[in-house]
């Protein structure tokens, strides 16, 4: 195929940007640092053999450790230390133990005082060492050790760069430092940015859009555009290719075609034991998505292929029909492995209920499938969606129609049920403020919630979605 590279000097067009208000509660230049010192950023900050831990984390804020019970006052009163916002299941915070939302104040026994001494203290690492973190959650502290690893490939070092297959009508560019600052990537996404499409060409068939990322080809991880030319190619006898992408909705799986007569467009998705998943006609089942917090998301990985179930050849009816534990044999990146699934542990499905929580001025609705649909959500968080945010109440200007409160003070929320029990504990233990996790489109964030009364008059929703 004629293909053409550019180099540094590219713009491609920027993606929505959130709110100004978004912007300073994030905290964007503490999120650069995160980056550069911790998920692969510019190589001068970080030294080339320093670990690799696999999490995001922001600096805390008075408020939050007051929250936490955690302040200057409190007599569990610990390091100012630093929030995890988001983590890997597959690295080496995730599979030893860290969970979003846990105050980190000691790494080997070092106090972490802010975002700058856990991105020196971890710069000191190296790849093969176990460390011991100490974390605070739900008011307990704990001794963590985790294995680091060295960088997994896609997440630093990546050159800028852009790169274009006229024959497909498609230009991706590389998802370098500057890109992903720029655009506000969310976190922990690896592979190439569409950045052109040449409409009615191949790529636009297959409902490929600008700013979508292209994960995985067949499985096969992409780490920038020279993998992928070189995984289409790989597939040119074919005739189409399976990508698996990544955008603002989440993740889905595309079939882009490489010849007149091959298939084009999403591929219809399944759902099965916590698991979103697409058939790949002669490979298997392609793991596209998994719920979060579940003793899956180590285990069966984004992007992984199953190709057994049992020994025989997979089917997503025997996945949806399970009723005893499965040995599921898959390919990860190429690599075999076995996983054992206990259909008793799949998370199940909430049931549709929607609750106005006048004290804070929020309507909110278990995450169901129609939830979901409606509001745009991503499939596989694990959460309350809100669904209306009352003008001039405690959550206005902290919280939009779509976001998804994950956590509240560190205990996880998956029903409306439970928001509005934590929401009445904290107030019961004299609480003024809640610290909320919360994901959206952009990722996860941490947001200081003020309680209020815990009744009110109605709501008159300012920004409601239903």
């Amino acid at each position: 195929m004629g293909r053409c590279w550019f180099l540094a000097g590219y713009r491609p067009a920027p993606r929505r940007q959130p709110t100004g208000a978004r912007r300073s509660r994030f905290g964007r230049l503490s999120v650069w640092f995160l980056i550069a010192g911790l998920v692969g950023g510019t190589l001068s900050e970080v030294r080339a053999e320093s670990g690799f831990l696999g999490m995001q984390v922001q600096p805390t804020l008075p408020a939050m450790r007051t929250a936490l019970g955690v302040d200057e006052a409190s007599p569990r009163k610990v390091p100012a230390g630093v929030l995890v916002i988001d983590l890997l299941p597959w690295g080496p915070a995730g599979l030893g133990g860290v969970r979003r939302g846990d105050l980190v104040h000691a790494l080997n026994d070092q106090p972490v005082d802010g975002l700058e001494r856990i991105v020196a203290l971890a710069d000191a690492t190296t790849p093969g060492q176990t460390v011991d973190l100490m974390v605070t959650r739900q008011g307990e502290v704990h001794r963590l050790g985790l294995a680091l690893t060295s960088w997994p490939p896609g997440w630093r070092g990546v050159a800028e760069a852009v790169a274009e297959d006229p024959r497909l009508g498609l230009a991706v560019s590389n998802l370098d430092d500057a890109l992903r600052h720029r655009l506000t990537v969310r976190w922990g996404a690896r592979g190439v940015m569409v950045s052109e499409l040449v409409p009615g060409r191949p790529a636009a068939r297959a409902g490929l859009a600008k700013g979508m990322i292209i994960q995985r080809v067949a499985g096969h991880l992409i780490v920038d555009a020279a993998s992928l030319w070189r995984r289409l190619d790989s597939h040119q006898g074919d005739g189409w290719a399976p990508l698996l992408v990544q955008d603002g909705g989440g993740f889905h799986l595309l079939a882009l075609p490489l010849s007149r007569q091959a298939p084009a467009g999403p591929r219809p998705l399944f759902q099965a034991l916590g698991l979103r998943l697409g058939e790949l006609p002669g490979l298997g089942l392609l793991v596209v998505d998994v719920t979060s917090g579940t003793a899956l998301a180590p285990s069966v990985p984004r992007g992984a292929i199953i190709v057994g179930i049992d020994g025989v050849p997979p089917t997503v009816a025997a996945l949806q029909q399970a009723d005893r534990p499965l040995t599921l044999t898959l390919k990860v990146d190429g690599e075999a492995r076995e996983v054992r699934l206990d259909p008793a542990a799949a998370p199940l499905p909430p049931s549709a209920e929607r609750r106005d929580l006048p004290g804070v001025g929020l309507v909110v609705a278990n995450r169901s499938d129609a939830v979901i649909t409606s509001l745009g959500l991503r499939w596989g968080v694990a959460g309350v969606a809100v669904q209306g945010v009352a003008a001039q109440g405690p959550a206005s200007g902290r919280l939009l129609p779509g976001d998804t409160v994950v956590a509240v003070n560190q205990h996880p929320v998956v029903t409306v049920a439970a928001l509005a029990d934590r929401l009445d504990a904290a107030r019961a233990a004299g609480g003024a403020e809640v610290l909320l996790l919360v994901e959206n489109v952009y990722g996860y964030r941490h947001v200081v919630l003020p309680l209020g009364r815990g009744d009110g008059p109605p709501l008159a929703p300012l920004l409601q979605l239903e």
